[in-house]
Protein backbone atom coordinates (compact mmCIF):
# COMPACT_ATOMS: atom_id res chain seq x y z
CA UNK A 1 0.00 0.00 0.00
CA UNK A 2 1.90 3.01 -1.41
CA UNK A 3 -0.40 6.00 -1.16
CA UNK A 4 -0.78 8.40 -4.41
CA UNK A 5 -2.17 11.79 -4.59
CA UNK A 6 -5.39 12.61 -2.66
CA UNK A 7 -5.25 8.83 -0.98
CA UNK A 8 -1.75 11.01 0.43
CA UNK A 9 -3.27 14.12 0.94
CA UNK A 10 -6.17 12.81 3.25
CA UNK A 11 -3.44 10.37 5.22
CA UNK A 12 -1.92 14.34 5.24
CA UNK A 13 -4.49 15.75 6.27
CA UNK A 14 -5.53 13.54 8.95
CA UNK A 15 -1.73 13.11 10.75
CA UNK A 16 -1.43 17.15 10.92
CA UNK A 17 -4.89 16.99 12.45
CA UNK A 18 -4.06 14.37 15.05
CA UNK A 19 -0.48 16.60 15.33
CA UNK A 20 -2.87 19.71 16.00
CA UNK A 21 -4.98 18.25 18.54
CA UNK A 22 -2.05 16.97 20.59
CA UNK A 23 -0.36 20.07 20.40
CA UNK A 24 -3.83 21.48 21.76
CA UNK A 25 -3.75 18.93 24.72
CA UNK A 26 0.64 19.66 25.06
CA UNK A 27 -1.21 23.58 25.07
CA UNK A 28 -3.46 23.07 27.87
CA UNK A 29 -0.85 20.46 30.07
CA UNK A 30 1.50 23.34 29.73
CA UNK A 31 -1.27 26.22 30.98
CA UNK A 32 -2.45 23.81 33.57
CA UNK A 33 1.05 23.42 34.84
CA UNK A 34 1.66 27.36 34.84
CA UNK A 35 -1.11 28.01 36.40
CA UNK A 36 -0.25 25.33 39.37
CA UNK A 37 3.11 26.78 39.66
CA UNK A 38 1.55 30.08 40.51
CA UNK A 39 -0.57 28.73 42.68
CA UNK A 40 2.01 27.25 44.55
CA UNK A 41 4.51 30.45 44.08
CA UNK A 42 1.26 32.42 45.82
CA UNK A 43 1.23 29.81 48.62
CA UNK A 44 5.11 29.92 48.89
CA UNK A 45 4.97 33.55 48.86
CA UNK A 46 1.94 33.48 51.58
CA UNK A 47 4.15 31.22 54.19
CA UNK A 48 6.93 33.40 53.71
CA UNK A 49 4.86 36.40 54.87
CA UNK A 50 3.58 34.33 57.49
CA UNK A 51 7.10 33.43 58.75
CA UNK A 52 8.61 37.13 58.39
CA UNK A 53 5.73 38.03 60.61
CA UNK A 54 6.00 34.98 63.19
CA UNK A 55 9.75 36.40 63.51
CA UNK A 56 8.79 39.62 63.79
CA UNK A 57 7.03 38.83 66.52
CA UNK A 58 9.23 36.53 68.04
CA UNK A 59 11.56 39.66 67.97
CA UNK A 60 9.10 41.79 69.66
CA UNK A 61 8.69 39.28 72.54
CA UNK A 62 12.32 38.84 73.22
CA UNK A 63 12.36 42.60 73.47
CA UNK A 64 9.98 43.13 75.63
CA UNK A 65 11.49 40.36 77.85
CA UNK A 66 14.90 42.46 77.55
CA UNK A 67 12.97 45.53 78.53
CA UNK A 68 11.16 43.77 81.30
CA UNK A 69 14.47 42.06 82.19
CA UNK A 70 15.79 45.78 82.95
CA UNK A 71 12.67 47.48 84.37
CA UNK A 72 13.31 44.40 86.83
CA UNK A 73 16.93 45.40 88.16
CA UNK A 74 15.50 48.98 88.36
CA UNK A 75 12.48 48.33 90.49
CA UNK A 76 15.55 45.80 92.49
CA UNK A 77 17.65 48.98 92.98
CA UNK A 78 15.29 50.93 93.54
CA UNK A 79 13.94 48.70 96.28
CA UNK A 80 17.35 48.53 97.67
CA UNK A 81 17.69 52.36 97.99
CA UNK A 82 14.39 52.65 99.70
CA UNK A 83 14.91 50.18 101.98
CA UNK A 84 18.31 52.28 102.63
CA UNK A 85 16.96 55.63 102.76
CA UNK A 86 14.31 53.59 105.13
CA UNK A 87 17.06 52.65 107.04
CA UNK A 88 18.88 55.88 107.53
CA UNK A 89 15.41 57.57 107.70
CA UNK A 90 15.01 55.05 111.05
CA UNK A 91 18.46 56.17 112.33
CA UNK A 92 17.74 59.86 111.83
CA UNK A 93 14.29 59.65 113.84
CA UNK A 94 16.01 57.64 116.99
CA UNK A 95 19.01 60.09 116.79
CA UNK A 96 16.18 62.79 117.10
CA UNK A 97 14.24 61.70 120.12
CA UNK A 98 17.70 61.18 121.44
CA UNK A 99 18.85 64.74 120.88
CA UNK A 100 15.26 65.74 122.18
CA UNK A 101 15.42 63.74 125.32
CA UNK A 102 19.00 65.61 125.83
CA UNK A 103 17.39 68.37 124.99
CA UNK A 104 14.41 68.32 127.79
CA UNK A 105 16.93 67.12 130.15
CA UNK A 106 18.96 70.24 130.11
CA UNK A 107 15.86 72.31 129.93
CA UNK A 108 14.42 70.41 133.87
CA UNK A 109 18.10 71.02 134.71
CA UNK A 110 17.92 74.82 134.38
CA UNK A 111 14.60 75.41 135.07
CA UNK A 112 15.57 73.52 138.45
CA UNK A 113 18.90 75.75 138.67
CA UNK A 114 16.74 78.97 137.99
CA UNK A 115 14.05 78.16 140.69
CA UNK A 116 17.04 77.31 143.27
CA UNK A 117 18.84 80.85 142.37
CA UNK A 118 15.45 82.45 143.02
CA UNK A 119 15.15 80.38 146.46
CA UNK A 120 18.98 81.91 147.08
CA UNK A 121 17.81 85.16 145.95
CA UNK A 122 14.35 85.19 148.63
CA UNK A 123 16.64 83.90 151.23
CA UNK A 124 19.16 86.65 150.82
CA UNK A 125 16.25 89.36 150.76
CA UNK A 126 14.99 87.63 154.24
CA UNK A 127 18.72 87.60 155.97
CA UNK A 128 19.09 91.13 154.62
CA UNK A 129 16.16 92.42 155.95
CA UNK A 130 16.62 90.24 159.45
CA UNK A 131 19.85 92.20 159.43
CA UNK A 132 18.21 95.56 158.69
CA UNK A 133 15.30 95.06 161.52
CA UNK A 134 17.95 93.56 163.58
CA UNK A 135 20.20 96.76 163.32
CA UNK A 136 17.42 99.02 164.22
CA UNK A 137 17.00 97.35 167.02
CA UNK A 138 20.32 97.67 167.66
CA UNK A 139 20.39 101.16 167.27
CA UNK A 140 17.22 101.66 168.92
CA UNK A 141 18.87 99.98 172.43
CA UNK A 142 22.14 102.36 172.40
Amino acid sequence: GVCHGPELAIVRMAANDRIARSEDQLQKIVNDLAAKHQALQNMTDRYDATNQSLQDEIDAHQSTRGRLGETQNELQSSTVFLSSTEQSLRTEKTEHAEAKEQLQKTVNDLVAKSKAYENEVDAHKITRERLASTGEALKSTT
